[in-house]
């Protein structure tokens, strides 16, 4: 009678885990799923990866399924459900998925010096008509003083459909209208905080080994002093780094990158992976 071992892997019908250059807790926002039981880890009795394994399981919380609860809630108190990153393709669609699951990676370029650009432009506009209503104003004190004591009378007696002072008006409405929307747009960055040096490395960090873009796509990387945060941050955020900065002094590099922000809810490290 033959024996037969038991197989070292899950069957090809059970759920797995991504598999990540950084061990990211690849997860998004998602609205299906249901949360499963704790994925036990195949492997020898007494090895290695055993023993490793059931230390790491009771340090993170594990899931059979692709998705589980998050932390982050729903207005009416319910638990998001997360999906990882991994199940999206890989481009954009994956990059968008990376940005949404925490919200420590809502981070973006403000452009800073387009917008100065944009702002000066926008302004010499409205200087040049503001000089043409100045010198409207001293020709109609020389030649038609009531113009500028009636508006009645100057729409009446100036029929001009470009120079006159109706059709300039409205020019520098229009013109004043385009200047506001710059300024408002402007002033809603700049009350924006920059986003911590953490959060933008591991950005950075996690596009670059997933490497979602193409190199000239990706070339926003190289104006990080322009990121800015979309988001507050949770408020567990410096607890999240006090962890972070004594993982990074504690364990050894190979172990590091799978810490890579490690969410409280996080679930699918392989402890394979880190062997």
């Amino acid at each position: 009678m033959s024996h037969h071992s038991a197989p070292l892997t899950p069957p090809s019908t059970a759920p797995t885990t991504p598999k990540s250059p950084t061990g990211t807790d690849e997860y998004v926002d998602s609205e299906k799923g249901q949360c499963n039981d704790s994925l036990q880890v195949h492997a020898n009795p007494g090895s290695l990866q055993q023993k490793f394994s059931r230390y790491w399981n009771g340090l993170i919380p594990r899931s059979a399924s692709p998705h589980t609860q998050s932390k982050h809630r729903h207005s009416d108190g319910r638990p998001k459900l997360v999906q990882r990153i991994d199940d999206h393709p890989h481009g954009y669609p994956q990059l968008a998925a990376f940005v949404n699951s925490d919200e420590n990676f809502l981070i973006a370029r403000k452009y800073g010096y387009l917008r100065s650009r944009v702002l000066l432009y926008r302004q010499d506009e409205l200087s040049v008509l503001e000089r043409e209503l100045v010198a409207l104003d001293a020709d109609d004190q020389e030649n038609r003083p009531m113009a500028l004591t009636s508006r009645k009378h100057d729409e009446q007696t100036d029929k001009d459909p470009v120079y006159s002072r109706k059709v300039l008006i409205q020019k520098i409405d229009d013109k004043l209208k385009e200047y506001d929307n710059v300024v408002s747009r402007i002033q809603t960055y700049v009350s924006l905080r920059n986003p911590t040096g953490r959060n933008v490395r591991s950005f950075i960090d996690w596009i670059q080994d997933h490497k979602p873009l193409t190199k000239e796509e990706s070339s926003f990387l190289e104006h990080k002093d322009d990121f800015v945060a979309l988001s507050d941050g949770q408020e567990n955020g410096w607890l999240d780094g006090l962890v972070e900065d004594t993982l990074n002094f504690c364990l050894p590099d190979n172990l590091m990158r799978v810490r890579y922000h490690m969410s409280f809810d996080s679930t699918a490290v392989q402890p394979s992976q880190l062997l």
